[in-house]
């Protein structure tokens, strides 16, 4: 299915995406998500990153 024809149906079924919340990147999105659903975001080094 075309994206053309993705819109066209959603349009038809009446979708209602005004309750949809957008981030400009990624990890806010997650973060965003993860808030809402009581989850979390734990940042850990990474074995390999190098120490200055």
């Amino acid at each position: 299915m075309g994206r053309r024809r993705g819109a066209q149906l959603m349009v038809e079924q009446g979708v209602d995406l005004g309750s949809v919340v957008t981030r400009s990147h990624l990890e806010p999105g997650f973060a965003c998500a993860l808030s809402e659903t009581g989850g979390r975001i734990v940042y850990r080094r990474s074995p390999h990153a190098q120490r200055a």
